[in-house]
């Protein structure tokens, strides 16, 4: 993590950044910066395989730190249901899921006080899973979510339901 962020600071020069994105491989795997941001802007991909919420405040704190107050503006934040939610009920009773809702917390005061507009996105899913995701999680992930637009600057892109087929993922979870 050290080495990617300073490898990163070096690359933006210290100039002002469009933006960066953290997550897991879901988010890591459906955005090609190239479609989205001209050539040599300085943003960053951060996203990777198992990157937890606290992973993804973590490396941010640490982008802040390099890359100095009001020069990023915007962060994408790469949300899934499990991730927030621990990927099993079981954890949800073992205090995991408060740590997790604390970190995307942190995460967004920590954008805020940086003059970074955070904004949450939640990437498509195969039909599959789309159609058999478990509703307990789903439900109170978005009710957090939408909580989080009332009371802060936040923002959430919601692809979850964008209809696509199955040709369009490499995996369940992961977009060609």
């Amino acid at each position: 993590q050290a080495q990617m962020t300073y490898s990163m600071a070096n690359d933006f020069g210290g100039g002002r950044v469009n933006f960066f994105i953290t997550g897991n491989s879901s988010i890591k795997d459906a955005l090609d910066l190239k479609l989205i941001s001209p050539v040599n802007a300085g943003n960053g991909n951060f996203a990777s395989k198992g990157q937890t919420i606290s992973d993804s405040y973590s490396i941010a704190q640490n982008i802040f730190r390099l890359v100095g107050k009001n020069k990023i503006d915007f962060v994408l934040i790469g949300l899934t249901a499990d991730v927030l939610f621990c990927e099993s009920e079981e954890n949800l009773t073992a205090g995991v899921f408060d740590k997790n809702f604390q970190a995307l917390n942190d995460y967004i005061k920590l954008c805020l006080d940086n003059g970074a507009k955070p904004v949450g996105v939640i990437f498509p899913v195969a039909p599959a899973l789309r159609n058999n995701y478990r509703k307990n999680f789903l439900e109170p992930f978005l009710d957090i979510l939408s909580e989080f637009e009332r009371l802060r600057n936040f923002q959430v892109i919601n692809f979850f339901d964008f209809e696509l087929t199955a040709e369009n993922f490499f995996d369940a979870t992961h977009l060609n």
